[in-house]
């Protein structure tokens, strides 16, 4: 296993018995827009539930599902198309959703939607729509997980440019949280962990809600929530994403 994703994969809390976390293989627009000359925005191809599995420590079961995105990931001409043309492996990336994601919640919003295209198949004239609709069950629910965290545990100042200066301003505001900061292709991701009710409450105040450092940071560092996250060790688009700073607090 790559080291780097052993620690990306560490970093992560221990899940609760109602959630799961989830990858997933992405095709970025803008690359295939610049090789292909297609429009097209960001796109899922393939996601991956992630949970314990009894008799496995849970850190190696969430490699091996990374693993299985990168062989997705290689063979991409071979197994997607996007408007009919085959996805080029070097647009592509894994992303990691870092916050678990709550089954229950998620089974409820499945239950409700497939209730919804019954009802529709049962009063439309003609009901093709809903059934190509019921048939893609297996991705909606993946889905429904993608749209409801189960708790909010990392967040994500995600800077757009390879500026040190700027990374360790960042740094200086966040760097009383575990953080880990990743290189990606244009930037650094300071993803940092706030599990505990009062961290998360001091980070809105003093830095998410700081007009000053709003101002200085503005198009520049981006506040992401509920982050997507290339693992560190995997390639994205080309780069193999290192980390560059780990600290567990």
């Amino acid at each position: 296993m790559n080291q780097d994703t052993r620690r990306f994969l560490s970093f992560l809390p221990e899940l609760e018995r109602h959630e799961v976390y989830l990858a997933m293989l992405a095709v970025r627009g803008r690359y295939v827009r610049e090789m292909l000359g297609i429009k097209l925005t960001d796109t899922i191809l393939h996601r991956e539930v992630i949970r314990p599995v009894e008799g496995e420590p849970f850190i190696d079961v969430a490699e091996r599902k990374i693993r299985r995105l990168e062989v997705l990931a290689a063979h991409a001409p071979e197994l997607y198309r996007v408007k009919g043309h085959p996805v080029p492996a070097v647009a592509t990336g894994i992303l990691f959703l870092m916050n678990p994601r709550h089954i229950l919640r998620a089974g409820v919003d499945l239950i409700k939607e497939t209730a919804t295209r019954l009802y529709e198949v049962g009063i439309a004239e003609n009901p093709a729509s809903s059934l190509r609709e019921l048939s893609k069950l297996h991705v909606r629910w993946t889905a429904c997980l993608h749209k409801r965290p189960s708790r909010k545990v990392f967040f994500t100042f995600d800077i757009d440019e390879k500026d040190e200066e700027l990374l360790n301003d960042v740094l200086s505001h966040v760097d009383w949280l575990p953080h880990m900061v990743t290189e990606t292709v244009r930037g650094y991701h300071v993803i940092v962990k706030a599990e505990e009710k009062e961290q998360r409450a001091r980070l809105y105040r003093d830095v998410v809600m700081n007009r000053e450092l709003e101002e200085r940071w503005k198009s520049v560092v981006e506040f992401k929530p509920d982050p997507m996250e290339p693992p560190a060790g995997t390639r994205y688009a080309n780069k193999v994403i290192t980390i560059v700073r780990f600290s567990e607090g």
